[in-house]
């Protein structure tokens, strides 16, 4: 399937569906379709970002679901996130996808009205700072230290998404897709074309990637997919990622972590297989029973000892060195913005 084709099937499913939700004002292509040409196949291991604007977003909630054989995302935000054309520019997650023309469906011109301003500023060097330092802002704050009574699996994913989010600081700097499970992939691109590799395997450090064999990814990927299989048989209790967990979810979760693997990107698939273990964790502590919970902690608890950070305290120094190493993401993410001919005064 051809980019062009998915788009015809989601303009089907939002003028069938979308369209007629209380309180409707847009749809528009969110996330990686964007940065794509209409003639690109669709990637096999991959869902199409959607996100509907509604007055009032409360009660619905993001899922994945497939429509005419095209595995969908929908998510929905609120129209005040769309009053002004700041709003959108200063977020490193949502310019992007205002950058062309990607509305599907509106109420009236606003979005498209918006549309229009940001792809005149989005390349503005003032804009692609702020959006860096809103990516900065979040790392930070999930390197907070945790409360104790924090779960664990909620601790490593703020541990994990801490550096996650400073791989968007520099996709950002680039003007490239702030991707979500590829983006150490994108990254290491990125750097590799403003001649930055060693600073790559930096960022592998921070997240103790870098020292992982191919075989040591296939283990805990192996061990990841028996838990999200049963993660997906218990779960009851309502839960914020339930669609990732779920047998329409499982091709992009665990198929596309193996799709990497096999294409030789061991270590970039390392992101996407602990935030799905995390979410894993947080199904099977919710929902499973004792046994199964034992079974997998087990392998949790052997992926936290690969990437050292099994106690409290070794995750603490951890995120200790992680908000020095901010001040040298900055410093490439700058080095990249000033090289970056796309990019305007």
């Amino acid at each position: 399937m051809t980019v062009s084709e998915a788009k015809t099937i989601i303009q089907q499913w939002a003028y069938q569906e979308a369209v007629h939700l209380p309180g409707f004002c847009g749809a528009f292509y969110h996330g990686s379709i964007n940065w794509l040409n209409d003639s690109d196949p669709l990637p096999a291991a991959s869902d199409v970002d959607v996100i509907v604007v509604l007055t009032d977003p409360q009660g619905y909630s993001s899922g994945k679901f497939i429509y005419k054989a095209l595995l969908l995302e929908v998510s929905y935000l609120a129209a005040d996130e769309f009053r002004t054309v700041e709003q959108i520019l200063g977020k490193f997650y949502l310019a992007g996808s205002f950058r062309k023309h990607g509305i599907i469906a509106e109420q009236g011109t606003h979005l498209s009205t918006l549309q229009q301003q940001v792809a005149t500023q989005y390349a503005n060097i003032e804009w692609v700072r702020k959006r860096c330092e809103h990516a900065r802002e979040l790392a930070l704050n999930y390197l907070e230290p945790p409360t104790a009574d924090t779960p664990l699996h909620d601790q490593i994913t703020s541990w994990l998404f801490a550096r996650g989010l400073m791989v968007h600081m520099l996709l950002v700097a680039g003007l490239k897709n702030p991707t979500v499970r590829k983006r150490y992939l994108e990254v290491k691109f990125l750097l590799k074309e403003y001649y930055l590799p060693e600073f790559y395997e930096r960022l592998l450090e921070s997240t103790r990637f870098g020292a992982l064999s191919r075989r040591d990814v296939e283990r805990h990927l192996d061990a990841l997919s028996a838990a999200f299989d049963d993660a997906t048989k218990v779960i009851s209790t309502p839960y914020r990622f339930a669609a990732d967990i779920s047998s329409t979810g499982r091709p992009v979760a665990i198929g596309g972590s193996y799709e990497l693997i096999k294409a030789g990107y061991h270590r970039e698939a390392m992101f996407w297989i602990v935030a799905t273990y995390c979410r894993c964790q947080h199904v099977l502590a919710a929902d499973a029973p004792p046994g199964i919970r034992k079974q997998h902690d087990a392998g949790f608890m052997e992926l936290l000892e690969a990437l050292h950070i099994t106690s409290l305290n070794e995750r603490n120094q951890s995120n200790l060195a992680a908000c020095g190493f901010t001040g040298e993401v900055e410093q490439i993410a700058a080095i990249i913005m000033a090289q970056n001919r796309e990019i305007q005064s």
